[in-house]
């Protein structure tokens, strides 16, 4: 994921000096004081120009103050939208159009105030377009800005990761971990016990699973015939634990318990390799031996198949050895 921070004036648009002249306007019309002379205007925060104006002008710049200024300068910058001739600079909606839709994040970190960039941004058409960010509002500090923007937006982020988990928990029909840090439900050791739990890529008529796995019998082998579910109950357990352990919706029942293993390891499916010249037995005894020399105690280990693709007398031997 990338985060893209836009700049408006001189960046996305060019104004034509509608705010600068919007500026005046509030600052004659409040105060009685016509032209900017003395005050510096690029490079600066809305709120910073507005407090310096008050100063040159001799008038304390106190929050009220400069929130009247502020009111006034929103007022009149509709106008000096339209009078100005001003334009989306080129080449910005294309770009735009490019990173929608794609892994990038896009927000504004500006000096213009909130309400301030909301109008110039919809007299352009493209304030839909961004996702908050910093504004002027902040401080008359321009550097505080960026700062502030990160901040707005990794809010933003977390709050769209909530409301992504509420939605999967009600397509899943399936409820979000306990936040109590009762280890009823998620622990860092103990058993996995799950409750008709059930894959949540399957959907339809699916048969639920229900699994028990002790600290007492910490191994467990399920058998049964092709086509009897062994996989889906293995990936099922995998899946399930890793989205716990994320704080994700699990469709389970109550009664159900995860562990926080510290290692996941699974082979499962067929890996062979022309180009590496691996057979399906080959390439299990691959991954096989990688996933016991990173096991240690209170790893889960999901183990599919264990003597495929070798003589069944021979497979079953590799697989007591590999259990014990």
């Amino acid at each position: 994921m990338r985060l893209l921070l836009f700049d408006i004036d001189g960046t996305l648009i060019a104004s034509g000096g509608a705010g600068r002249d919007a500026i005046a306007d509030a600052f004659a019309e409040e105060f009685g004081l016509s032209g900017l002379d003395g005050v510096q205007i690029d490079g600066r925060t809305d709120t910073g120009i507005f407090e310096d104006a008050l100063t040159l002008a001799g008038v304390e710049p106190t929050p009220d103050a400069v929130e009247r200024m502020t009111a006034a300068y929103l007022t009149r910058l509709p106008e000096n939208l339209e009078s100005h001739d001003g334009r989306i600079l080129e080449g910005v909606v294309d770009l735009l159009d490019a990173l929608e839709g794609g892994d990038a994040v896009v927000g504004l970190a500006t000096g213009n105030v909130v309400k301030g960039a909301e109008l110039k941004l919809r007299y352009y058409g493209i304030w839909d377009r961004f996702r908050g960010g910093g504004f002027g509002d902040v401080s008359s500090d321009r550097t505080k800005v960026l700062a502030a923007a990160l901040e707005t937006l990794a809010a933003m982020a977390r709050l769209d990761l909530l409301r992504a988990k509420v939605l999967l928990g009600k397509r899943l029909g399936a409820a979000l971990p306990r936040a109590d840090g009762d280890d009823s439900w998620l622990g860092e050791r103990g058993e996995t016990r799950v409750v008709r739990a059930r894959h949540p890529l399957l959907w339809g008529d699916v048969v639920p699973i229900e699994l028990d796995l002790s600290e007492e019998a910490p191994g467990l082998l399920i058998t049964g015939p092709n086509t009897g579910g062994k996989t889906v109950a293995l990936k099922t357990v995998g899946l399930l634990t890793l989205m716990a352990q994320a704080g994700l919706p699990v469709p389970c029942d109550e009664g159900s318990r995860f562990v926080t293993y510290p290692a996941i390891h699974a082979d499962i499916g067929d890996e062979q390799s022309i180009e590496q010249s691996l057979s399906t037995f080959s390439s299990h005894m691959r991954t096989m031996g990688g996933i016991l020399e990173a096991a240690a105690p209170g790893t889960l280990v999901l183990l599919d198949e264990l003597g495929a693709g070798t003589d069944p007398e021979e497979g079953a031997a590799l697989s007591r050895a590999i259990l014990e």
